[in-house]
């Protein structure tokens, strides 16, 4: 009966043993692990005897914080955060400064994470700083806005969400490994530190550079010609490039004798300009006067002739209407 009772006791540790080698056991993973898990592998750890499974999104992340106060670090966690009114360069972890502005807004985001106010029960949405009452309208709609800052439905993926109604929608990826698959996926995602710029995944230094680039190729505000590089001109608010262009002002053209004609781009003489300049000025107060709207009358020229004015809006006779057209 002894002998029976060691044999089963004898059973059960060598069953405790072969269990405790055979069943996965949760660890928490160090930063000190190298080998990092996919979905596919398992995670070793020489404490361990067994191979041992664990959630692949925290297996073997080590954080990357270094140089960085805020922002994300790589591991789903953070660096920190910035004291108010700092925020935080998603770029290179650093707090900078920033000045809220709430200059005309009564409500919403005052651009450095603080709000500009809240708004009355009466008018509880806000619409670019302003405080509104609103109707939320979903009729003939099965997804997108309600007009009030609500939705009227979502679409199942892939389909998205056009004038209101659910539309077909095929995922392209061609050519990318991250960024959106242009139907509300993903074409994949990119590996601590690279970031995802064109469906690439590059340096974070190299996207700051195009970005950079970027600016420099956008189109300036203007108001006038003058307010452009010598070879673009201001078309609908913004200085567009110009082929062949030569100027954009008289300081452009090769001296004082000679013109910018806005209109052509070309520099002129001022002996060049089309009639009615010719003749001399015509005095008149304070002033001389030309012969048709848009033509000065140049002072400081020894024959005081008439000549094209077409440095900006300027008209001893006529509108500035007129000087456009000049």
């Amino acid at each position: 009966m002894k002998k029976r009772c060691l044999l089963l006791l004898v059973f059960v540790l060598v069953l405790v043993l072969i269990l405790g080698c055979s069943l996965p056991k949760m660890i928490v993973p160090t930063q000190e692990d190298e080998d990092c898990c996919d979905e596919e592998k398992q995670c070793f750890e020489g404490e361990y005897p067994c191979d041992t499974e664990i959630d692949p999104s925290g297996c073997c992340c080590n954080p990357q914080c270094e140089g960085r106060q805020c922002g994300d670090d790589g591991c789903g966690g953070s660096c920190g955060e910035c004291e108010s009114p700092l925020i935080c360069n998603e770029v290179n972890g650093i707090c900078e400064g920033c000045e809220p502005n709430c200059e005309g807004k009564a409500c919403g985001d005052d651009g450095c994470g603080g709000s500009c106010g809240d708004c009355p029960i009466d008018k509880p949405f806000c619409f670019d700083g302003v405080c509104e009452g609103c109707t939320p309208s979903c009729e003939g709609k099965a997804c997108g806005d309600d007009g009030c800052g609500g939705s009227c439905g979502e679409c199942t993926y892939p389909s998205i969400c056009s004038g209101g109604q659910c539309v077909g929608c095929t995922p392209s990826c061609e050519g990318k490994v991250c960024g959106s698959d242009g139907c509300g996926g993903s074409c994949g995602g990119c590996e601590y530190p690279t970031i995802c710029s064109g469906g690439q995944c590059v340096d974070p230094g190299e996207e700051e550079e195009e970005e950079e680039e970027e600016e420099e190729e956008e189109e300036e505000p203007c108001e006038v010609h003058s307010d452009c590089p010598y070879d673009q001109a201001c078309e609908g608010g913004f200085c567009t490039p110009i082929e062949g262009k030569e100027c954009n002002s008289a300081s452009d053209c090769p001296g004082e004798e000679w013109l910018c004609d806005k209109s052509t781009g070309k520099c002129i003489h001022w002996f060049a300009c089309p009639s009615p300049c010719s003749g001399m000025c015509s005095p008149s107060g304070f002033q001389m006067i030309c012969g048709a709207a848009c033509y000065v009358c140049e002072v400081n020229n020894p024959h005081y002739r008439c000549y094209c004015h077409l440095d900006g809006y300027l008209a001893i006779i006529g509108t500035e209407a007129n000087c456009d057209v000049c």
